[in-house]
């Protein structure tokens, strides 16, 4: 890859990723308000501190394989398939680690050395996964065309479901028929991530993507491991909730 192409991926990376966090950082920081608002009175200046930090540790990672997905035009025009995989590695790696680090501190240490960052850390498995997700996803959704298209309209339209459903439960301080949101949600996610997925890797491609399919493969694992990943830990905090 030559230096100018290097500096313009690199460049358009940090500000699509200062973007991601920034945004999510003000959706996270609203959520946190209004459950302080909601008299929640468990939360302090540390609790905010721990739980902005555990966003941003999450969301970095997450935005990471988005815009490398993003920009992933400038690889396919100079054929670098090996600058392309490890930068996706890297990205999935540390975002299914730090993922696996979130749901051990949430659901074995939380109740009883953590016990007064129990919330924010429960709003953090609502908030980080969900928003970091949908933008990895749909940032490799955009360019498979018309079904890539399709399958992130899902993905968008359900987040937007889970979204109210949460709101709501919040106001009311009930769970009311979250669960069946929540089963929707996941329904929808899994299913649009899979078809995106299969699309990608299984030969549903323009020819000039044909190349790097060799390169997606070998992540599978770690790529569907991290939605299950998230799947597991909403599920458990819902029930938690009950």
């Amino acid at each position: 890859m030559s230096d100018t192409l290097f500096k313009r991926v690199t460049r358009d990376s940090f500000i699509a990723l200062f973007w991601q966090v920034a945004g999510g950082a003000c959706l996270f920081i609203f959520h946190t308000l209004l459950t302080r608002h909601l008299n929640m009175d468990d939360y302090g200046r540390v609790s905010y501190v721990i739980s902005i930090v555990a966003f941003l540790g999450m969301m970095a990672p997450l935005g990471l394989s988005q815009t490398s997905m993003r920009f992933a035009s400038v690889y396919f025009e100079t054929s670098d398939w090996k600058a392309l995989k490890g930068f996706v590695h890297y990205s999935i790696v540390v975002s299914f680690l730090a993922g696996l680090a979130m749901a051990i501190i949430m659901f074995g240490l939380a109740g009883r050395f953590l016990a007064i960052y129990s919330d924010p850390l429960r709003i953090a498995v609502w908030a980080i996964p969900a928003i970091g997700l949908t933008l990895t996803l749909g940032g490799i959704l955009r360019g498979l065309r018309r079904i890539g298209k399709a399958t992130f309209l899902i993905t968008v339209l359900a987040q937007g479901i889970l979204a109210i459903a949460i709101g709501i439960s919040v106001v009311s301080k009930s769970n009311l028929g979250v669960s069946r949101v929540v089963i929707f949600y996941l329904t929808a996610y899994l299913g649009a991530a899979g078809i995106g997925l299969l699309w990608m890797l299984r030969g549903g491609l323009s020819s000039e993507y044909a190349a790097a399919r060799a390169d997606f493969s070998s992540t599978k694992w770690l790529t569907v491991s991290l939605p299950i990943l998230v799947s597991v830990m909403m599920v458990q905090v819902f029930q938690r909730s009950d």
